[in-house]
């Protein structure tokens, strides 16, 4: 069978990606937004008869920077309930659980309600490590905004639901009754109605030129990188966590990077270098974090390097890539905070400080 090495990354200002959506720090010189998703989505029937009375539908946009849904509510009959619904988000390791919206008042001109409900277990990502900062957005009020109108309801609610995390958006019927002095809340299916394969805000991501073989590693400062000669390091079957604590340019730098390398046998013989990166810009302040990518055979003399960079400052949105590369003898990475422009057709990453060049492995 294969080998197969698994690395768990953290550093102090990582980003990477091979797709390029350049974004400046200037938001004069930002790019526009672009669509990309949308369309019309349903909730799924629970378990009981209450549950096949309601339903709910509407339509999505996603961009880069949000997901948006608008969406109607219908219930078919009186039957002492109540049609809500749920939505939820994620974007790498952060989610957003929406309030259960549902009609107020009186059946015939019902108005707008919300309350909180449970967390979407769909959208709590299953491999969260424990990352510093990591969000879980959810409705501060416990109660709700007016009494639940029950009867035969067609209503399209006037606000739509926003948020800012755009990997995915899950959906849900939400029955609601008053029972005494409490509310009682039960949940149904819950729908996927859309699901990124790894990110909606790609990184920015330039190739450096090539060494002569046996060539020393040079930065874009240019100093050398230190590696010296290459070490036999070998990673330990199964997960093997991996941290660096220093942040260049100091503690202040503003950034959350994680990341997962394996090493694969590629099908027809060979090996590959697989690459789950993901980085979370922390302020907004015209720096960039970013990453310079060492990718070598397992004697270190053949040599394919990429810096890669988060190209969005925009506080608290993550951006992630799976990077291959045929390459998968050793893997090195240094971290690095910069500024970006614009050379050419394409942005370049121009670090202004780096830290120590480390060895996954």
């Amino acid at each position: 069978m294969p080998r197969v090495t698994t690395v768990l990354f953290v550093c102090g200002a990582l980003s990477l990606g091979f797709a390029l959506l350049g974004v400046p720090g200037l938001a004069e010189e930002r790019a526009p937004q672009t669509v990309l998703a949308e369309g019309g989505f349903k909730t799924a029937d629970g378990e009981g008869a209450a549950f096949r009375q309601i339903r709910a539908t509407g339509e999505y946009q996603i961009t880069e920077d949000a997901v948006t849904v608008r969406f109607t509510l219908t219930d078919r009959r009186r039957d002492g309930w109540t049609a809500g619904v749920q939505f939820a988000t994620g974007e790498a390791w952060d989610e957003h659980h929406s309030p259960v919206f549902h009609p107020v008042g009186d059946p015939a001109a019902p108005g707008p309600g919300r309350l909180r409900g449970p967390r979407m277990a769909e959208a709590t990502p299953r491999d969260r490590p424990a990352c510093h900062g990591c969000r879980v957005l959810e409705p501060r009020k416990r109660k709700g905004t007016g009494a639940p109108a029950d009867g035969v309801i067609s209503y399209r609610f006037p606000k739509s639901f926003t948020s800012a995390f755009t990997e995915g958006l899950w959906a849900r019927e939400v029955l609601i009754k008053k029972e005494g002095g409490r509310t009682v809340l039960r949940p149904g299916r819950t729908v996927t109605v859309y699901r990124a394969p790894v990110g909606t805000v790609l990184p920015g991501a330039q190739r450096e030129a090539p060494l002569p073989l046996g060539s020393r590693f040079a930065n874009d400062l240019g100093g050398p990188l230190g590696f010296g000669a290459v070490s036999g390091r070998k990673g330990r079957g199964g997960p093997v966590p991996f941290s660096a604590k220093e942040f260049p340019g100091g503690p202040e730098v503003s950034a959350e990077p994680w990341g997962e390398a394996e090493r694969a046998r590629r099908r027809g013989g060979g090996g590959e270098a697989r690459t789950l990166l993901r980085i979370r810009d922390l302020a907004e302040d015209r720096r960039l974090p970013g990453v310079i990518v060492t990718f070598t055979d397992e004697d270190g003399r053949r040599i394919d390097t990429w810096t890669y960079w988060n190209s969005r400052d925009s506080s608290g949105r993550w951006t992630s890539r799976m990077a291959v590369n045929k390459l998968s003898g050793h893997l090195f990475y240094r971290a690095c905070v910069g500024t970006q422009s614009h050379r050419g057709d394409q942005w370049a990453f121009e670090p202004v400080s780096c830290g120590e060049t480390r060895q996954v492995y």
